[in-house]
């Protein structure tokens, strides 16, 4: 089985073949909380167990793990992989032949210590070694095979520029008749809707008197509700914040890239933090209009669904 998961610090996602030749791809929100040891239907990992998913969502805020920087991602990476296996019913590293993995590009240099972090780890006493059957693909980079195979069913060869927002990091590729420019390729951290997460952390403090963790702002900016004694309604503030966001990304991208929107006649949105763009106040902001912009079907999976065709 060849295996990509896109790992990151908002959700997990991951791609694979079916038995039949299909393309099966799925995602689950990385959630983690230390447990206690009795608590046995929890992993064991390193040492201590963890709540994952809904269990940890229903800790005290304080006690929910926050991913914000590469170190903790790091850190709970392996757990990451063994949640995604088990929600697969794969028992053992020995039924991968191929691991592919996402990284972003704004922590290209710690590609190799990544590698050798997840190449092999042991959870519940089962060792899992993935050693040599690793392949770590750049996020983006990754998202231009699933441009050019998946999103247009073949192999072309269009001059364009992708825009990978993550939670946290955002990856800027360019292709030039169809060939990725490595060299201009890069990645920035703390550029992701962690802005709006941030803004969800300070509005719910301010107006609840709570303080919450990363993974319940980011659990509110996808369902647009806070459960506080009772459900409320959160669209309307939310709405504002995509719109601040839209506006401050083109300002970003035209800081760092002057001629992303000048002179790439397409530009694709993909990642998470994609749906977290307001198009009107994108284009508007951006002084570009009709099909320029793209923001594909499904656009999150991009990077895990490129790697399974990487030349």
């Amino acid at each position: 089985m060849k295996l990509a998961i896109d790992s990151g610090f908002g959700h997990d996602d991951y791609a694979y073949m079916d038995d039949k030749g299909n393309l099966v791809y799925n995602k689950h929100m990385p959630v983690y909380a230390e447990a206690p040891l009795d608590a046995e239907d929890m992993p064991l990992f390193e040492g201590k167990r963890y709540y994952v998913g809904e269990e940890a969502l229903m800790e005290d805020s304080l006690n929910i793990i926050n991913v914000i920087e590469y170190k903790t991602h790091e850190k709970m990476a392996p757990l990451s992989i063994w949640v995604i296996l088990e929600k697969l019913g794969i028992k053992s590293s020995e039924e991968i032949e191929t691991l592919y993995i996402g990284l972003s590009l704004a922590q290209k240099e710690y590609a190799a210590q990544y590698i050798k972090r997840i190449s092999k780890f042991k959870v519940n006493g089962i060792t899992y070694d993935f050693t040599g059957k690793i392949k770590l693909v750049p996020q983006g980079v990754s998202a231009k095979y699933a441009i050019d195979h998946f999103y247009y069913k073949e192999n072309h060869k269009e001059t364009y520029a992708i825009i990978d927002i993550g939670q946290l990091t955002v990856d800027v590729v360019t292709a030039i008749s169809g060939k990725v420019r490595f060299e201009n390729a890069e990645g920035v951290s703390n550029e992701g809707v962690i802005k709006i997460i941030q803004k969800i952390q300070e509005y719910i403090s301010q107006e609840f008197g709570e303080v919450i963790s990363i993974k319940e702002a980011q659990n509110i900016l996808m369902s647009k509700k806070y459960n506080f004694f009772g459900e409320n309604d959160l669209s309307e503030i939310i709405e504002e914040y995509k719109a601040d966001y839209s506006r401050y990304i083109v300002s970003m991208l035209k800081s760092r890239h002057r001629n992303i929107f000048k002179k790439y006649p397409k530009i694709y949105f993909v990642g998470g933090g994609s749906y977290y763009i307001d198009r009107k106040t994108l284009e508007q902001s951006a002084g570009i209009k009709g099909d320029a912009v793209v923001f594909p079907k499904d656009a999150e999976f991009y990077n895990c669904i490129g790697c399974l065709f990487v030349e």
